[in-house]
């Protein structure tokens, strides 16, 4: 701990400040102002090294906080010059499967880090994910052995896109969950032959799998359904990727 007489700054030491997003966008304006020549090579491989070391660590038990991964990526994609082609051919891939390795609750945070602080940059960060998974699946010709289901490229962009799809609700005009429809539950002598395959296959029930929707962990760790999104802070329609649903 800190020796300093002053409480105040032992505190600070151990806890450390909180993110400051708006200054970490102005030093990136600033930067935006030199031209990319200077230092876009320089980024591009800052960005892929962060990745790649975050890939590594996010798999290894306490060998770095949750906050300064969610840190760690919170700056990544304020880079404004992100969808540019030299970041998307390499940096933006990476960055995108190393939020693979964060757990359900650090994408949470990531996702209200995101709602909270950083509303005028959703936009940007759809956009980039939208351009790398459009540019992506236009370029890569598909066949029977690779699709698109196979491209580590589009599948990490799209769980990425997730977070920000979460993101954008909880930035966007909630209504309470409390005002969610009850589930509906069929009575069991309406169903005798479901109950005779739940009694001889209790892990492959049928009448399971037709009445338990899928839940995502990270829906259900956010406490948050599409239904309580009264008016999303971007329209749902923006997250629509023609080329990828065509494909």
């Amino acid at each position: 701990m800190c020796s300093s007489s002053d409480p105040d700054k032992d505190v600070d030491s151990v806890a450390g400040p909180g993110l400051d997003v708006a200054s970490c966008r102005r030093a990136f304006q600033y930067l935006a102002n030199v031209p990319s020549d200077y230092y876009s090579s320089a980024l591009v491989t800052a960005l892929t090294n962060l990745a790649e070391n975050l890939m590594v660590e996010l798999q290894m038990p306490h060998s770095i906080s949750m906050d300064d991964a969610v840190n760690c990526f919170v700056i990544a994609f304020e880079v404004p010059d992100l969808s540019c082609s030299e970041y998307l051919e390499t940096a933006l891939p990476l960055l995108c499967i190393a939020t693979e390795h964060l757990t359900v609750k650090a994408q949470a945070k990531l996702a209200r880090v995101w709602a909270q602080h950083c509303k005028d940059s959703l936009r940007h960060i759809l956009e980039t994910l939208q351009q790398l998974i459009t540019l992506r699946v236009i370029s890569t010709n598909y066949v029977r052995h690779f699709q698109v289901q196979d491209d580590t490229t589009v599948t990490m962009a799209t769980k990425t896109m997730k977070i920000v799809y979460y993101a954008n609700m909880l930035a966007g005009v909630m209504e309470s969950n409390t005002m969610r429809e009850e589930p509906v539950v069929i009575a069991s002598q309406l169903d005798p032959l479901g109950d005779a395959l739940d009694h001889l296959y209790p892990l492959s029930s049928m009448k399971n799998l037709k009445h338990t929707p899928y839940e995502d962990p990270l829906a259900i760790e956010l406490d948050i359904n599409v239904l309580d999104a009264r008016k999303p802070f971007l329209p749902f329609e923006e997250f629509y990727n023609e080329p990828l649903s065509d494909t």
